[in-house]
């Protein structure tokens, strides 16, 4: 089980949150520790979603694959729960409606199985919801209430940054060919704590190894996005933050309603500046916003930050 850190939410915390906790999910795994640190939350509809996870992640599937039709259920399933535990997955928590009785049957009897080897409480986590619940809900207060604990902290970073990690990943897909689709990437923003209706301003915050060298110690990518974030909470400003270089980080504001954009970005910038002078006086910081106004959509803030990057 990845070990426990103060920013963390345990998977007993998590089945407190209130959409979660409305799905009334059941634990099909007795005797296995619920204290298993969540590092973020995954909607998945892979088979073996093994090679998508890095450890951490409480998942969340209607397991669409495993049709009704299907003979070897228990094969699947064994498998896919191998796939998680190998990883260290937190959890994984299944809609199965009614109307697909076999599959439940095969939950249950490859969680029975489980349950009687003798690793049984290392094993990953299995909840399931009888009922429809909303994932997204359950990934937006999870996330909300990850970045929240990191910033009570005083934005401790750990070895590896999900928020970070999310947001990179969200920034990828809109570049894709095909890219993603608009009202998908909205609602994977809105889960990482950007307002859906927010014109948004994508800045690029650099460490500028031009003005001397890097810093030798305390410097990472996450201790410059942990720095960002915690700029916009005391601004009151929603933003994403993910890497697109080694020294750089692209960020997505959401602009205040009825406002000008100019005074909001150069308060951030100079918000992040002072933070990491105080954490790092050696280090340079390059703050380079996007030209024109605010971008209306995911999509054109992606291209903006394209031009930014320039």
């Amino acid at each position: 089980m990845p070990a426990l850190d103060h920013a963390a939410v345990t998977l007993h915390e998590a089945l407190t949150l209130p959409p979660m906790a409305a799905g009334r999910p059941q634990l099909l795994s007795p005797g296995v520790s619920l204290e298993h640190p969540v590092r973020w939350a995954h909607v998945i509809g892979e088979p073996r979603p093994g090679p998508l996870l890095q450890g951490g992640e409480l998942i969340l599937s209607t397991l669409p694959l495993l049709h009704e039709g299907r003979q070897d259920l228990e094969e699947l399933l064994r498998g896919y729960l191998e796939d998680l535990d190998d990883v260290d997955a937190a959890g994984l928590a299944v809609e199965v409606l009614p109307e697909r009785p076999r599959l439940a049957a095969a939950l249950e009897q490859v969680c029975a199985e489980r349950a009687e080897r003798p690793d049984a409480h290392t094993l990953t986590p299995v909840l399931r919801f009888s009922q429809v619940v909303r994932f997204v809900e359950i990934t937006e207060h999870l996330h909300r209430e990850l970045v929240a604990r990191q910033l009570r902290t005083g934005g401790h970073v750990r070895d590896q940054d999900p928020l970070l990690e999310a947001t990179s990943a969200l920034l990828e897909d809109l570049a894709a060919v095909p890219p993603l689709a608009e009202a998908v990437a909205v609602e994977r923003a809105r889960s990482l704590g950007l307002p859906s209706s927010a014109r948004l301003i994508p800045l690029v915050f650099a460490v500028d190894a031009s003005a001397g060298a890097l810093p030798q110690r305390g410097w990472s990518l996450e201790t410059l996005a942990a720095v960002v974030r915690q700029a916009g909470a005391q601004l009151h400003m929603p933003l994403l933050v993910g890497s697109c270089h080694h020294r750089s980080l692209a960020v997505l504001a959401a602009a205040p309603a009825g406002m000008d954009v100019q005074r909001p970005t150069a308060r951030l910038c100079r918000a992040v500046e002072r933070s990491l002078r105080r954490r790092l006086p050696e280090a340079a910081l390059r703050c380079t916003a996007a030209l024109g106004e605010p971008a209306q959509s995911l999509h054109g803030a992606r291209d903006q930050l394209d031009a930014a990057w320039e």
